[in-house]
């Protein structure tokens, strides 16, 4: 099958998808993934198709109103990609001054730079429901979590509940609190390890 063979009806068909989806997902929904190869080749007729279609919309009973969804959809697409885009340029150094650095001072850059990853990656997913839902519900679960101790930790704040807490004497000073509290969790530790 190749280009010749799309029928009108297909072409309006792509056209008005992407009223609500990228160039790649409209040419997906209609096989043309299986008809070229390469992902750029598909974006690319998909973009043959819509110039076609703006050529002479009557020919594929194309409505001004289709036509208007169309370009809006496909300008605030473009738009949204562009502040993606903007947003995602981390500044880099060069090698030489990353070997300069000290270790802490490179763990917590790139502990930023993940955190900073993470996010966009997140946010960028939140905004589009097909790319979330490609995400299993699990690692939703863990992201959560992880991100919550983490959260926790930058706080100061316990990373788990600790069940023994009001046992702990108000009258003992911060650091022996802190050194009841981890022997009560190591206790726990030791009797979770033994089965106990």
């Amino acid at each position: 099958m190749s280009y010749r063979d799309l029928t009108d009806d297909v072409k309006r068909a792509i056209f008005k998808d992407l009223a609500s989806v990228s160039q790649w997902e409209a040419g997906r929904r209609h096989n043309l993934d299986t008809m070229y190869k390469n992902k750029s080749t598909v974006v690319q007729t998909v973009a043959k198709i819509k110039n076609e279609v703006l050529q002479d919309p009557e020919r594929f009973r194309i409505t001004p109103e289709v036509i208007d969804l169309v370009e809006k959809a496909l300008k605030d697409r473009k738009e949204n990609m562009s502040v993606i885009s903007q947003n995602s340029m981390i500044p880099t150094l060069a090698s030489d001054s990353l070997e300069d650095m000290e270790i802490k001072d490179l763990v917590v850059r790139g502990s930023k730079r993940a955190w900073i990853g993470l996010n966009k990656a997140l946010d960028t997913s939140l905004r589009n429901q097909k790319a979330m839902n490609r995400v299993p519900l699990g690692t939703w679960a863990k992201v959560a979590g992880i991100a919550f101790d983490k959260g926790q930790i930058v706080a100061g704040q316990a990373t788990e509940h600790i069940e023994l807490k009001a046992r702990i004497s108000k009258d003992l000073s911060p650091a022996e609190r802190i050194e009841l509290v981890l022997k009560m969790r190591e206790a726990m530790s030791a009797e979770k390890r033994d089965g106990k």
